[in-house]
């Protein structure tokens, strides 16, 4: 994928004439609602989306609206971090992807700050979120009505949440909410969850931060914390970190029989810089993985814990 932006090709010149007329329409109604734009066009050419910004703070912007042409880019939303001319993307403001039925994943940069009200309210394809550790706030209603979205990532790094009110509201596929963090976050709460969500919502955790969450005076109210199953994912499989350069296979205890079809683990793999090396595969890895075909395991795994492969028939 390419980034353009005002080059003298003469679709560009088209375009740009598009939105310099749109913007000189809003100046003779007296007031005009965005700052800036960009576009990004696909490699072939075939494909473009128009991302649209207002001014924030000093040179830096909040996004306020997209459009693609197809749906590349209606189902995948990629947020920049910057615009070509090094301005940072700093926000996703009100309403920006409000009912933005055909969304299935949204990739957000970890320059985003804030997310605004209602932003991704009633993205009805929306299946799975990783907040970045960037963002501080999540406004009021952001992901309200999100009625398929089963899961929402927090990565380590972030020491306070600031949640409005009803941000996962009517997210009745709602099942878990991962948080890497070793230190429970300041979660900071008006009317934000639901007392079924208090009593339904699996929080998972770092094992070794469990207790931690569990006597944290916002997270303790969740009657479901759970220690997460793995440290990290690389290419589709789990890793549970087992010392300072081994892991261990594992799996996803918030969404169950995530394998299938032919699996090869590595010998090695590497994340946030440390090449570790693989030597077991974990208690209940693949259980109950009935779409698995094939797994190829490398000489450097010594043990296969109890249930690795239980029900996988």
């Amino acid at each position: 994928m390419r980034s353009i932006t005002h080059q003298t090709t003469l679709r560009s010149i088209l375009l740009t004439l598009i939105m310099c007329c749109t913007q000189f329409s809003l100046w003779g109604w007296g007031f005009i609602n965005w700052d800036w734009f960009e576009y990004i066009t696909s490699e072939d050419g075939t494909s473009v989306c128009f991302f649209k910004y207002l001014r924030y703070q000093g040179d830096s912007l909040c996004i306020i609206t997209y459009s693609g042409n197809d749906t590349k880019y209606r189902n995948h939303l990629f947020i920049p971090s910057e615009t070509n001319s090094l301005k940072k993307v700093v926000g996703i403001d009100n309403k920006t992807c409000k009912e933005c039925t055909n969304l299935k994943k949204v990739t957000i940069p970890n320059s985003i700050e804030f997310i605004g009200n209602s932003a991704f309210y009633g993205c009805t394809s929306l299946e799975s979120l990783v907040i970045p550790e960037s963002v501080k706030t999540i406004g009021d209603s952001a992901f309200m009505r999100c009625s398929i979205l089963k899961d929402i990532q927090f990565p380590a790094g972030r020491d306070s949440i600031s949640f409005g009110k009803r941000v996962i509201r009517n997210c009745d596929a709602l099942q878990a909410m991962t948080l890497f963090n070793s230190i429970p976050p300041v979660l900071s709460t008006n009317n934000s969850f639901t007392n079924a969500q208090y009593a339904n919502l699996k929080i998972l955790v770092p094992r070794t931060a469990l207790e931690a969450y569990q006597s944290d005076a916002n997270w303790s109210k969740f009657a479901n914390i759970i220690p997460l199953t793995y440290s990290f994912q690389e290419n589709g499989i789990f890793y549970e970190i087992k010392s300072d350069n081994e892991v261990s296979v594992s799996y996803d205890n918030s969404t169950l029989n995530i394998y299938k079809g032919h699996v090869a683990i590595p010998e090695s793999v590497t994340h946030d810089g440390i090449t570790y090396q693989v030597t077991s595969i974990g208690q209940d890895a693949f259980k109950g993985c009935t779409l698995l075909t094939s797994v190829s395991i490398p000489n450097t795994v010594t043990v296969i814990e109890e249930n690795a492969f239980k029900n996988c028939i």
